[in-house]
């Protein structure tokens, strides 16, 4: 019987989710889906975890129209989970209030709400979309592992030994850090704090002019600010002056390359706090543990993701930015590989793929 696996990327505002056949021969997923939904997400906790089983239901359904059967699922979610429950203040796009999913365990929440569906003992694994997005570049990896080399040239060469972070750059920074497809940490770089130079205060407190609250960190009295509100794309385009959403990102340009050469720095900077274990996060509740952090201090390999590498001349300028903050702080011979991975890597299928990590046929 085939057997089939769903994946759902759950935003703020929408859920896409994909129904993947396992192939038999390999234990991977196709990589297009059979059975797609693309819907707004209900906010709330119960309206969402209603919204969610019923998603199930009918994969459930189109499974066995294909005479198969659903296997597992694989939910990747905005959020910082700790043992499946949202960290404080991570996931304020949910529900109505900001911290209306704080210390929500969504896995049992989505199993209660199936049950009552008569879907019962499916698998479901939940992560944030970081984490799915760290799995599927590793699976194109694995598919592909000539594509994507470093900053050097070199082809990327994973061991079960090898730590790797994801860094997802898009309108926030999503983070992830594993060792042999297993996560070693539930931390997160987006709110760690990092140090600002005196020499670029007062450009990132024009940025703060311009973005206003979604620089809710940025201090520049201390000087310093949670790393997202120093590279996230809002952050970037702002550097660069674009103030239009079809105005686009020009290397040729000086002051856009001046964007990218900054941007690329403090990309470096997170890099460097967690090589040297100088992790302190802005909310003190959801502060790295010390296993964490010593863990996370072996990261070799950063894999970059996300909207902004979809220009594959801005990924390089980020690249060749964060290699020489490497070099200047470490030596030539630092030995932190930074692999452009693109952006073709859909979430759904990197959902999809979570299940399979956890629950490997």
């Amino acid at each position: 019987m085939t057997e089939f696996v769903f994946g759902l990327d759950v935003g703020g505002t929408g859920i896409q989710c994909g129904l993947f056949e396992v192939l038999a021969d390999d234990q991977t997923l196709t990589k297009s889906h059979v059975w797609q939904g693309n819907l707004t997400t209900n906010k709330g906790i119960q309206p969402h975890v209603v919204q969610v089983a019923s998603l199930v239901q009918m994969a459930t359904t189109a499974s066995q129209e294909r005479h198969g059967k659903l296997v597992g699922i694989g939910v990747a979610s905005p959020g910082r989970f700790r043992d499946g429950f949202i960290l404080k203040g991570t996931s304020p796009n949910m529900g109505w209030t900001t911290h209306e999913f704080d210390g929500v365990c969504l896995p049992e929440q989505y199993m209660v709400a199936c049950t009552h569906l008569g879907i019962f003992n499916l698998p479901i694994v939940v992560r944030n979309d970081a984490d799915a997005m760290a799995i599927g570049l590793l699976e194109q990896h694995q598919l592909s592992p000539t594509s994507f080399p470093d900053q050097n040239g070199k082809t990327l060469q994973i061991t079960e030994q090898t730590t790797i972070g994801y860094l997802g750059l898009g309108n926030g920074l999503g983070s992830s850090f594993l060792r042999d497809r297993s996560f070693i940490n539930e931390g997160h770089l987006s709110m760690v704090k990092i140090a600002i130079d005196p020499t670029d205060v007062e450009i990132f407190s024009q940025v703060h002019h311009i973005r206003g609250q979604q620089m809710q960190y940025f201090a520049p009295a201390i000087p310093a600010a949670n790393l997202e509100s120093l590279v996230c794309m809002p952050t970037l385009r702002a550097l660069a002056g674009l103030t239009t959403t079809d105005e686009k990102l020009n290397v040729n340009i000086i002051r856009h390359q001046q964007a990218i050469n900054l941007v690329g720095k403090y990309l470096a900077k997170g890099m460097i706090a967690v090589r040297d274990g100088h992790i302190h996060d802005i909310n003190p509740d959801n502060q790295w543990s010390d296993d964490d952090i010593a863990a996370a201090k072996s990261t070799s390999v950063y894999l970059l993701g996300g909207a902004v590498m979809r220009d594959s001349n801005v990924a390089g300028g980020l690249v060749t930015a964060i290699n020489r903050t490497l070099v200047l702080r470490f030596g030539e011979k630092h030995r932190i590989q930074v692999v452009p991975m693109g952006c073709d890597n859909p979430a759904v299928y990197a959902a999809a793929n979570l299940f399979m990590n956890e629950f490997p046929h």
